[in-house]
């Protein structure tokens, strides 16, 4: 059960990322150069969290 609920935390967690930078795309307003800044600071945000959470596990 524990598997199962930690699959879904993952899971959850990178489809609100794809949803993050679905809503950047989706925009009309902003060039394809101002998109991809914003997708790749999302993605750079994402792997700093995960590194954090990372050293934190591997802490406790």
């Amino acid at each position: 059960m524990k598997q199962f609920l930690n699959a879904a935390m993952v899971i959850s967690f990178f489809s609100l990322i794809v949803a993050a930078i679905w809503v950047v795309w989706d925009q009309e307003g902003f060039s394809n150069a101002e998109k991809t800044t914003v997708s790749a600071l999302i993605v750079f945000a994402t792997a700093l969290l995960c590194k954090l959470a990372w050293v934190v596990v591997k802490e406790l």
